[in-house]
């Protein structure tokens, strides 16, 4: 009638505020994660900036540099020879590839700590992919536990995808979720001479953007594959998922950007996840 509300109605609202109440944490661990990377931003352009002042004071070639060696009695030729025979110089080209690198993960977290709110903007999908794949090898269980850098990813990107208005950490929390989820199933799999894969194709057509994540992994029994997606069904063991997961990457897909996910499989050789997005014209 009127205004009755079943108890399924009920019970599946309480199942979806536990799982925004993650989604909550999220946008705390967003907020932490912007302060850290303010702090750490300081102390790493110090490095950088020091590096380059050390290589620029030790070029043989700069003319001031010669003048202070002439005053101080040293020859800048031979300091230059003897950073060589020491191996200074790959020093100091460490210290720099991980300036590098330091910064490009800085640059990571405080993207997604940027976009811990709901804020829709124009994104180039191909990109927010990378970002996710970045996310995945910074994961310390998932490196810990499952070895991620030693899954091949082999990217199939379509060219001239149109970008699509999406949130970007949830659509990175989704795209994470799924190599999570087949980096944990590859695992499971294993075996002698097993390579575990995981290719991720990007396609689009006038009206939709799509994404397929597939992996060579276990598969998925035919009974269970429509199960996959329902809050708290899990196949794995219990102290492995919560079977949130999937719960939350199709609410994100199918409530939050209206577009829709569907999961294929064939038991014993693969698992694939093909997300269709709408493009909306402008």
């Amino acid at each position: 009638g009127g205004g009755m509300l079943k108890i399924d109605d009920i019970t599946e609202r309480i199942k979806l505020n536990e799982i925004f109440a993650g989604s909550e944490k999220m946008v705390h661990i967003a907020g932490i994660s912007a302060g850290i990377v303010h702090e750490i931003k300081n102390p790493l352009s110090i490095i950088s900036t020091s590096v380059q002042n050390l290589e620029n004071r030790l070029a043989p070639d700069k003319t001031a540099n010669r003048e202070f060696a002439a005053a101080e009695g040293v020859d800048l030729d031979r300091v230059a020879k003897y950073f060589e025979v020491r191996g200074i110089n790959s020093y100091i080209g460490n210290i720099k590839e991980s300036v590098g690198r330091t910064s490009a993960i800085v640059k990571d977290l405080l993207n997604f700590s940027r976009n811990g709110n709901r804020d829709f903007s124009h994104f180039s999908i191909n990109s927010l992919i990378e970002n996710a794949l970045n996310l995945a090898g910074l994961d310390y269980q998932l490196n810990k536990n499952y070895d991620f850098k030693s899954v091949r990813i082999v990217k199939k990107f379509g060219n001239e995808i149109p970008s699509l208005i999406i949130n970007q950490v949830e659509f990175e929390q989704v795209i994470f979720n799924l190599i999570k989820n087949s980096v944990q199933a590859m695992h499971e799999k294993g075996g002698s001479g097993y390579k575990p894969e995981i290719t991720i194709m990007t396609s689009s057509s006038d009206d939709f953007v799509e994404i397929e994540i597939k992996d060579n992994g276990p598969g998925i029994e035919p009974d269970k594959i429509d199960r996959i997606f329902e809050p708290f069904y899990t196949t794995k063991e219990p102290d492995k998922g919560t079977g949130l997961g999937l719960a939350v990457t199709r609410y994100i897909i199918e409530d939050e950007i209206s577009g829709e996910i569907k999961a294929a499989s064939s038991l014993g050789e693969w698992t694939s996840f093909k997300i269709k997005l709408p493009v909306k014209k402008t």
